[in-house]
């Protein structure tokens, strides 16, 4: 069924049982809706909270893949005003009516039609009767980010790197150029955290580092809207504690401000941070000495009604990448590979064992990246005259700078004689190197127990077939 006949069929089902008016270009544009969507005023009616009848009025978009889509429903601005901050009606006025993962039945569009408005009318009516109201929590980073004025803006420009909760402080990196967008790094030095400082350390990212606080207990932002200002944060942190709150004034006060504070969450069983800072103070006020106004001062009166700056800090963790993609696995079986020689073989190789739930690898050569190595090997030009150890890191940690990986650009010998460890500590050695003299010693060492590990041999060429690497 194609768009037009899918809207003829809605249009004949509804006009019998709602008032419906399509929108022109005009008035779309005048609700704040593209002109080049067909959408519907729908006017209706819901029980308030006193079980009276009220008129009530919808937005009705259908997107050009309809049926393909659930039309969407928009609260119109007047009912919004009214009502405002209910659960599943967002500050753009959209109403949530079906999950993400809900599918419409293309053959019945009318029908898909009905249960959508059906859906939207009991979202206001359980709103207005404080029927959902445990529904916010589910819903909270998606408050938490809405602008609730034109200036309102949410900062989402800092990463978490946490593999355990937080503590009471925290450390937070201030990037002298930011990497993607991130201009902040939150973290409390833990694996992860020392990878990724690494991986600034190579990429020649400098930063300066300062430390953010978490707020406890703290069910100020249980409801939105959530564009509070420096008075009603100062006032509920007062009530929290007197001794917590002069300690909250000192960090104010302090010369490294602003200062970063997060609070917690629980959202589908799991542990989300979200925070917020003031405002630079504005010490220099006519009528005042200079010095004699300190940040909190300035922040409590002359600034008291500014809003605060909210953050949202993306989570970057393995834990959370590996139940995105691959659901419930125990995060603390990561392999370790250690690759003696990184050519064409073990480069290539490589792509299939960074499969496996981020890895750590140890890589191990001494020779360069040549103009006549870049038709096998898995890099390319950009890495000529690289060590092919550090390119390649350089390469992984690109892709995740989370991800551990060590180079010796030594041989294995060397390796096997100096620090042993540096294989012995891992799971599984490859050996790429090409060289028999080589691998008859490393068989020796094996059968001395210098090596304890188990060892693969790669031995003459790699060849691809489909998406298969085969060694022979």
């Amino acid at each position: 069924m194609d768009y037009k006949e899918a809207l003829e069929r809605v249009s004949l089902y509804i006009h019998k049982r709602e008032r419906v008016k399509p929108l022109d270009n005009y008035n779309k544009r005048k609700v704040g809706l593209p002109d080049i969507l067909d959408i519907w005023e729908i006017e209706t009616e819901i029980l308030d909270k006193l079980d009276i009848v009220k008129n009530i009025r919808f937005h009705l978009v259908f997107l050009p893949d309809f049926p393909l889509s659930f039309p969407k429903i928009f609260l119109a601005e007047k009912d919004f005003n009214d009502i405002k901050y209910i659960p599943h009606l967002q500050v753009d006025k959209l109403i949530c009516v079906f999950q993400n993962n809900s599918e419409p039945n293309v053959l019945r569009p009318e029908e898909v039609v009905e249960e959508a408005l059906k859906r939207a009318k009991t979202v206001i009516e359980d709103g207005l009767n404080k029927k959902n109201e445990k529904d916010y929590n589910d819903e909270f980073e998606a408050y938490w980010n809405s602008n609730y004025s034109k200036k309102d803006i949410v900062n989402k420009s800092f990463l978490l790197l946490n593999e355990e909760p937080l503590k009471e402080s925290f450390t937070l990196l201030l990037l002298e150029k930011t990497v993607n967008q991130f201009h902040y790094i939150i973290h409390q030095n833990e694996g992860i955290a020392i990878n990724f400082k690494s991986f600034l350390k190579d990429q020649r990212i400098r930063y300066n580092e300062t430390t953010g606080y978490v707020i406890k207990e703290l069910d100020f932002f249980e409801k939105p809207p959530y564009d509070k200002t420096n008075k009603e944060v100062f006032d509920v942190i007062k009530e929290l504690n007197s001794a917590y709150y002069q300690e909250y004034i000192s960090l104010i006060n302090d010369k490294d401000s602003p200062k970063l504070f997060l609070f917690s969450k629980e959202i589908n069983s799991e542990i989300r941070y979200f925070g917020w800072f003031h405002s630079k103070a504005k010490l220099n006020i006519n009528g005042f000495r200079a010095g004699s106004l300190n940040n909190y001062k300035a922040l409590s009166t002359f600034q008291s009604n500014e809003r605060i700056n909210r953050i949202t800090p993306e989570v970057y963790t393995n834990r959370r990448l590996i139940k995105r993609s691959a659901g419930n696995i125990n995060v603390n079986k990561f392999k370790k590979f250690v690759l003696a020689g990184v050519g064409s073989i073990s480069s290539n190789l490589i792509h299939y064992l960074n499969s496996s739930l981020n890895p750590e690898f140890k890589l191990i050569d001494t020779d360069s990246l040549e103009l006549e190595n870049i038709a096998r090997h898995y890099l390319g030009f950009k890495y000529l005259n690289w060590k092919k150890t550090i390119a390649l890191k350089d390469f992984l940690t690109q892709f995740s700078p989370i991800q551990k990986v060590e180079t010796r650009e030594k041989s294995i010998i060397q390796i096997v004689q100096e620090e042993p460890e540096f294989i012995n500590e891992s799971d599984f050695l490859f050996i790429a190197i090409g060289e028999s003299n080589v691998e008859s010693w490393i068989a020796d060492a094996v059968d001395k127990g210098l090596i304890m590990k188990p060892i693969f041999f790669c031995l003459g060429r790699a060849l691809f077939i489909g998406r298969t690497l085969y060694f022979y």
